[in-house]
């Protein structure tokens, strides 16, 4: 259920894809937006091969009473393994994704931990998916992809030039810098401005009227993305509510190349949940 749902949700951003409306103040001052795209594009681009580890934790918006009678959100703790090679297309992902699914004696929503392990490097692309942690997973053999053993989307190799820049979908759809670039291009840029700390942020309209993003980008380190808000109107006072979804990602120059360290990501509709990581880079472009 929870997985369906935030399914529908990515495709419905993806598909919307806008910035949140920002209102100037006497701390602001307009900015060139198509500078900051297009200098925040190669930037990301510059980014060609690597390898990172890290882990996090994952709390869903699900509820379960526990033991002494208070109601707490679902937690699990993941890890992660990835190498990548855009130019020659090699990947490897090895990653725990955690899944909350109904107990069916209690009735009460428990998380279980799936391992995915991923490699592309030439033909054919080999995939397996273990119930459990990495380390049990890795004494299972990778098979080639087919019908029967096609990979769950989220558990395709991480761009992680698109961390920072959208929510849920970056994670849970594998979108790639594409992806966003064309997303970010249907949509209608509104407003740039520059704030008092030297970022700048975003706005722009999409196609859907009632979705907004608001995206503050770092001219000083790389033009980053390191804030993201997306806010929804509502239909009958046309007024933006809060931020339903939020995400914060930090980043450092590595080998001359801006890479991401940490990112979170925060949604509110069924009630909060997030998603949380911190990335270790083994190398970057060697």
């Amino acid at each position: 259920m929870v997985r369906c749902w935030a399914y529908r949700f990515c495709m419905i951003f993806t598909a919307a894809f806008g910035i949140a409306g920002a209102r100037a103040d006497d701390a602001t001052k307009p900015a060139d937006h198509f500078t900051l795209i297009r200098e925040m594009r190669e930037q990301r681009s510059q980014l060609l091969r690597g390898a990172f580890h890290g882990k996090g934790h994952q709390i869903f918006a699900a509820k379960s009473e526990g033991a002494d009678g208070e109601t707490d959100s679902p937690r699990s703790d993941f890890k992660f393994d990835v190498e990548f090679d855009f130019a020659e297309k090699v990947f490897r992902s090895d990653r725990e994704i955690p899944v909350v699914e109904e107990d069916p004696k209690t009735g009460r929503p428990t998380v279980r931990l799936v391992s995915h392990r991923y490699l592309r490097d030439g033909d054919p692309e080999l995939y397996v998916a273990v119930l459990g942690d990495l380390a049990r997973a890795r004494d299972f053999p990778l098979k080639p992809v087919s019908a029967v053993n096609r990979p769950d989307p989220a558990a395709m190799p991480w761009d992680v030039r698109t961390f920072g820049l959208g929510d849920w979908a970056s994670i849970e759809r594998a979108w790639t810098i594409q992806n966003w670039n064309d997303a970010f291009d249907s949509s209608t840029v509104v407003n740039a401005v520059e704030e008092s700390d030297g970022r700048c942020a975003v706005t722009s309209q999409p196609k859907n009227p009632t979705i907004q993003v608001k995206l503050w980008i770092n001219p000083k380190r790389g033009h980053t993305a390191e804030r993201l808000e997306v806010r929804r109107m509502d239909i009958e006072t046309k007024a933006w509510g809060e931020p339903v979804i939020v995400t914060e990602t930090k980043w450092e120059e590595r080998n001359h190349v801006w890479v991401p360290t940490w990112m979170k990501l925060e949604r509110d509709f069924r009630g909060p949940e997030s998603w949380e990581a911190t990335i270790d880079w083994d190398r970057v472009n060697e």
